[in-house]
């Protein structure tokens, strides 16, 4: 009987997310179909079973990358492309993903820097690092419901005072302040 579906995902996101390669993730599999990778994954003359799940993992790992230089690009920027790199694998290693939305991947990031070796040349990476993921969740984050003319004016317009500035005669001299 084949794998289930449940059953090949798994081996899939076990293989790919492998942190010493795919060729070492298979060998280390334990539960493997009769026919091996040949069973979930079809290969061809052109590419292996094994190299196709070869070249999904580094496609997987390399969207990762992308997603992180799109998410922290002021840390891209500090550390340069090799040292993202190095720290973006460290963290994937440390950290893989487990939440099917791609926007969760780098939750942590903040977290694994502050308890690394980054912070001895870069000091303030992780609060940096914490200021570009709190960018990303704001963007991410519900919308807030629209101001109607009634809220506007209950919550602004009841803080703003119009003081009229009488020390210049001749000028409209109207000027707002929010009151504390």
């Amino acid at each position: 009987m084949p794998p289930s579906l449940a059953e090949t995902q798994n081996l899939l996101y076990r293989l790919i997310t492998a942190t010493s390669g795919v060729e070492e993730g298979f060998a280390a599999e334990k539960n493997l179909p009769p026919r091996g990778i040949t069973a979930v994954i079809r290969g061809d003359s052109r590419v292996s079973a094994f190299e196709r799940v070869e070249i999904y993992a580094n496609m997987y790992f390399y969207r990762l990358l992308e997603v992180a230089k799109e998410d922290f690009p002021a840390t891209f920027g500090v550390l340069g492309e090799a040292n993202f790199h190095n720290l973006i694998t460290g963290y994937l290693v440390e950290y893989p993903p487990r939440d099917p939305s791609i926007n969760e991947a780098f939750r942590h990031l903040a977290d694994f820097v502050r308890r690394s070796q980054w912070l001895e040349k870069w000091p303030y990476l992780s609060s940096l690092i914490g200021l570009e993921r709190a960018l990303v969740e704001v963007f991410l984050g519900r919308d807030a419901r629209p101001l109607n003319c009634a809220d506007f004016a209950r919550h602004l317009l009841g803080r703003v005072v119009i003081a009229l500035d009488r020390r210049s005669p001749g000028r409209s001299g109207t000027r707002l302040r929010m009151a504390s």
